[in-house]
């Protein structure tokens, strides 16, 4: 496959940092060809998304609202990997996946991605067992339980046909005992780990687990340039997310 020319907006930050060494490392496939951040910048968004492929956005929540608006008006496909997104976010960009291919992960690691995938079609089969998902992040994580976390416990919800909201239990003080169908979670928030999620299906005469640890900063990287090359193949216009890639 040719050289993808990647855009990446918030170049200035730490996962901008973390992506600009992942495209090195693996230059017979990318190309960095242009960097736009709000702290430095030597041409306009027009000119960054111009000379770009495929862009990829670690910048914050309110400079999206303008590359949405200028990716739409070039034709140009996102991979966007910005956390803390609102309600009025999502709408923005799967109003803009009306005209161009977007891939949106608030996680870019391809093991968690695949651990939303699998509780779910696992939760099918094991219908009758209790889950319990663990969420365990560093001491500065703001949102608990995690994005990652609760995407995992919709997908189960999902595919045992129930409404999420009525079977999560995020906090079981005086919940008395257990009810049948129950989602529970528990959040931990300590030291500097990157991440680790894990999914506990348990029985009366087994347990089953699922999991994903991340090792550093490069998985979320690696994993948005995954996301690249495979929207790259994308001709159609819309809104895609990591478990599209898998096809299992």
């Amino acid at each position: 496959m040719s050289i993808i020319n990647i855009g990446l907006h918030g170049a200035s930050g730490r996962m901008g940092a973390a992506v600009t060494e992942a495209i090195a490392r693996q230059s017979d496939k990318f190309d960095l060809v242009t960097k736009f951040s709000k702290h430095r910048n030597n041409y306009t968004l027009l000119d960054f998304c111009l000379a770009s492929d495929i862009i990829i956005d670690f910048s914050s929540a309110d400079a999206l609202e303008n590359l949405l608006k200028v990716s739409t008006e070039t034709d140009k496909k996102l991979v966007i990997g910005t956390t803390g997104l609102s309600s009025t976010h999502l709408k923005e960009i799967e109003k803009a996946s009306k005209s161009i291919a977007i891939l949106y992960s608030p996680n870019m690691s391809i093991g968690a991605n695949l651990v939303i995938e699998m509780a779910g079609k696992i939760s099918r089969i094991l219908e009758d067992y209790d889950v319990e998902i663990i969420d365990i992040h560093h001491r500065h994580k703001k949102d608990s339980p995690s994005g990652t976390a609760i995407a995992i416990g919709q997908n189960i919800a999902k595919h045992r046909e129930q409404k999420f909201e009525e079977v999560a239990v995020f906090d079981r003080v005086n919940k008395g005992i257990r009810k049948d169908g129950d989602i529970g979670f528990s959040a931990l928030r300590s030291g500097g780990i990157w991440g680790e999620h894990e999914v506990m299906f348990a029985g009366s005469t087994e347990v089953v687990t699922i999991g994903s640890r991340a090792l550093s900063r490069e998985v979320f990287a690696n994993g948005a340039l995954f996301a690249a090359r495979w929207l790259s193949s994308i001709t159609e216009p819309g809104l895609y997310l990591m478990q599209d890639i898998f096809k299992i």
